[in-house]
């Protein structure tokens, strides 16, 4: 996990393992995320589907897709595909948030609305991307850098916007920001439901229902899910031995940690680490 905080906003970037020859697109599972996820393609192309909408990012796109939204990906076969993800999500005040003039509230508006933003043939994302793959960390310049963008594309009309079938309120936003803060942080811990409805002023029945609604899964999924991407970028960038992995992401049952990496990922977190390492961008 990185963060950078500008004018009191903390923004939190974490990278998926770079992935080349279409490593897990076969799966084409249609899946959802409490974060925002921005693509990024350096070889061939690859096929972004949504419910209603198929988006093809090609050789230097990329394409932002909001917190909540159903997507998966396919590609066309084609063993030159390359490609990387990074999640990003922020804390923010309910102030920045409605205030629709300020820039920083476009942003964040970005990261939870219904419109999946493609960003063609993008020189400054090519640049951060290929940092961000080639560094185990990330320094604070790269993060400016990919704030920077985001900050032009919502001052600059310079992005295609797709719509899909997802409409938040402002009040939405607000506790998505809160929830996506708990999930990206607090994974280890795991807060129970109750813990998590108070700080949102809901019952629990009410946040279940705002979970469903948004992310189409539960709360416990959601954690599940997150301490599973941060374990395979655990098992990409560290040789920590596979226990000590699941251990330092929440899993006290090593048994357990296997069998949902594997429902997860469709391999077992040795093929994962064997097949993920020393990939690098052309």
């Amino acid at each position: 996990m990185y963060c950078i905080n500008i004018n009191n906003i903390t923004w939190n970037f974490f990278k998926f393992p770079f992935k080349s020859d279409g490593n897990d697109l076969n799966r084409n599972v249609l899946h959802i995320h409490s974060h925002a996820e921005l693509f990024f393609c350096f070889e061939d192309s690859i096929q972004l589907n949504f419910p209603n909408e198929k988006i093809t990012i090609n050789k230097n796109d990329a394409c932002l897709i909001p917190a909540g939204i159903n997507h998966t990906k396919t590609h066309d076969n084609s063993s030159n595909a390359m490609w990387s993800s990074i999640g990003l999500f922020c804390n923010a005040g309910a102030d920045t948030v409605n205030n629709n003039k300020n820039s920083d509230s476009r942003i964040i508006s970005m990261l939870y609305s219904n419109k999946v933003l493609l960003f063609q043939n993008n020189t400054d994302l090519h640049t951060i991307f290929q940092k961000i793959i080639s560094n185990e960390v990330i320094g604070t310049a790269t993060l400016l850098e990919l704030v920077c963008v985001f900050y032009k594309a919502s001052t600059l009309n310079i992005t295609e916007k797709i719509s899909v079938s997802k409409k938040n309120s402002k009040k939405d936003i607000e506790r998505l920001l809160i929830l996506d803060h708990i999930i990206n942080t607090e994974y280890v811990k795991c807060p129970s439901m109750k813990e998590i409805a108070d700080r949102l002023y809901l019952t629990t029945r009410q946040l279940s229902r705002v979970v469903l609604a948004n992310f189409g899964t539960s709360l416990h999924k959601l954690f599940i899910k997150r301490r599973l991407f941060c374990a395979a970028t655990q098992l990409v960038e560290t040789n920590s031995s596979i226990e000590s992995i699941s251990h330092l992401v929440g899993f006290s049952n090593k048994n357990f940690f296997y069998h949902h990496f594997k429902n997860e990922f469709g391999m077992t977190p040795a093929r994962y680490r064997t097949e993920n390492r020393n990939v690098v961008p052309r």
